[in-house]
């Protein structure tokens, strides 16, 4: 059987051994590329410096370093697609587009395709052992926040940014059991926390529109 977090977890230690910067957090970001023919997975890494602008909306300006990038024929793709096989894991890219994976203002709230959410969770458990660890700690001197994202919380209609999604927010809560990421989860609440809160599994049982003024305060 492969052991696809230990390999993946080797290759970001290597890459992140060699930045020597003073960091805000570090991004994990997953992504989902569709051609005509295929479904492709990226993983990249990334930091954003710390300075007096640093601020977490500027999440995906700040990616260096590809990971994994299943469009290439390296070991590491390789070896993730064995390890779907391995456990059953097909119909990659495939995600039925259901109202239940939309939030009654139309921002997605789901995990993800198939595949895309497998490749976060094994993401999620990568950044968690390198916080156990204490790697990031011991080498920069200060815990940094490792960030676990990708899907953009969106809604449907407008393409309006609503923060980060729901998986998105418990892949980086796994990703730091210290609480190394406890201001990004206050930031992302603070600032769009009333949108995320609102889901179709806390809307069960209303049939009509929900209005701005049902919500707020």
């Amino acid at each position: 059987m492969i052991n696809i977090v230990d390999m993946v977890y080797d290759k970001v230690k290597s890459v992140i051994s060699e930045w020597n910067k003073d960091m805000y957090f570090i991004s994990f970001f997953v992504k989902m590329v569709e051609t005509e023919d295929k479904t492709n997975f990226e993983f990249l890494i990334g930091y954003e410096l710390l300075c007096e602008y640093s601020s977490y909306d500027m999440i995906f300006t700040s990616l260096h370093e590809t990971i994994i990038n299943t469009n290439c024929s390296d070991i590491l793709t390789k070896s993730l697609y064995q390890w779907y096989g391995e456990n059953g894991i097909e119909n990659l890219g495939f995600e039925e587009d259901t109202d239940d994976l939309y939030d009654i203002r139309g921002a997605y709230i789901g995990k993800g395709p198939t595949g895309y959410h497998e490749l976060t969770d094994i993401v999620a458990e990568v950044a968690e052992k390198l916080q156990k660890e204490n790697f990031l700690k011991d080498k920069f001197g200060k815990a940094i926040p490792i960030i676990v994202h990708g899907l953009e919380y969106k809604n449907r209609h407008t393409n309006v940014f609503l923060g980060y999604t729901l998986h998105d927010i418990e892949m980086t809560k796994k990703a730091n059991p210290n609480g190394e990421a406890d201001d990004f989860i206050s930031w992302n609440e603070e600032n769009f926390g009333k949108l995320m809160n609102i889901t179709t599994a806390n809307l069960s049982g209303v049939n009509g529109d929900i209005s701005l003024s049902d919500t707020d305060d």
